[in-house]
């Protein structure tokens, strides 16, 4: 296969290395078969270069996995175990000692204490979706492996997945619009959709063209014929219909996450010049 078919945000490959796994498909000085580490700062950024200055791709969840396929002092070039996205990754932000995740946080954000007492000092702050391994338990506290505890309703089971995508949406509203954001603390249109679908089970690619040609099935571009679930596709942005005549995205336009009418949304793009690309519909009951 030609390179310059294979997607590098998919691919992890660059003209000096690549990952062993492209072996045969790419060419490259040498190939890596990396090697597995987690991320053990609160949010840690996936750059497209290996410099501050470089704009931010996406984020990496604490305790997420991540494969480094190179080395370079400083920062590390590998690739998500999540959703598969390459990239450059401060190496502080890392670390080999992989311990399985037993537990994800369940709100938008949960206090790590150093003590099971909410009057303990704060060792760091999770986002939603952050992975935990439970060591023990202190009445309405989880003890964690990585050290502190985390109140306990806070956490899910990591194989109990939530119903319905459009609920675990609506507890983003408020969040900050940061492009590549991926958390909580501020996150981009296709990163709620991506994490919010996560929560039910269901995986999916990481920017809104991605998105468009992996996830659900295309339905026209009718807006007439939008069902609740569905997801809205623009040149570059994504939207979810929370009801018939009603949206939740992450936008620039308001800088945060909103919860409008479908008709606002849709006379914007007028006004834009811009038009629906595509509605895909998902196959699970909450989309039908």
């Amino acid at each position: 296969m030609n390179r310059n078919k294979l997607d590098p945000r998919e691919h992890a490959f660059r003209p000096t290395i690549a990952a062993s796994y492209l072996k045969g498909l790419v060419t490259a000085d040498c190939f890596s078969d990396g090697v597995l580490y987690r991320v053990t700062t609160n949010v840690l950024a996936l750059k497209d270069k290996p410099a501050e200055e470089a704009e931010l791709a996406t984020e990496l969840l604490f305790g997420e996995t991540f494969i480094v396929y190179e080395n370079l002092g400083q920062w590390a070039w590998g690739q998500s175990q999540t959703d598969g996205y390459v990239g450059f990754a401060k190496i502080n932000g890392l670390s080999k000692d992989v311990i399985p995740a037993t537990h994800e946080v369940g709100v938008l954000k949960t206090f790590v204490y150093k003590d099971p007492d909410i009057k303990s000092p704060v060792l760091r702050c999770l986002a939603m979706g952050s992975r935990v391994s439970i060591k023990e338990e202190n009445e309405n506290f989880l003890g964690l492996k990585d050290a502190g505890w985390i109140v306990g309703r806070h956490l899910a089971d990591i194989n109990n997945k939530e119903v319905d995508f459009i609920s675990v949406a609506r507890k983003y509203i408020g969040t900050p619009y940061l492009w590549g954001g991926r958390s909580s603390y501020g996150l981009d249109c296709s990163a709620l959709v991506q994490i919010s679908l996560s929560r039910i089970g269901v995986l999916t690619p990481r920017d809104t063209d991605q998105q468009e040609r992996n996830t659900g099935n295309f339905c026209g571009r009718d807006i007439e014929e939008v069902k609740e679930g569905d997801l809205l596709y623009t040149k570059g942005h994504v939207a979810i219909v929370s009801k018939v005549n009603s949206v939740i995205h992450a936008n620039a336009y308001h800088m945060q996450v909103v919860e409008e009418p479908l008709k606002v949304f849709i006379s914007r793009l007028d006004a834009n010049n811009d038009q629906i690309t595509s509605i895909k519909r998902l196959n699970f009951p909450s989309a039908v």
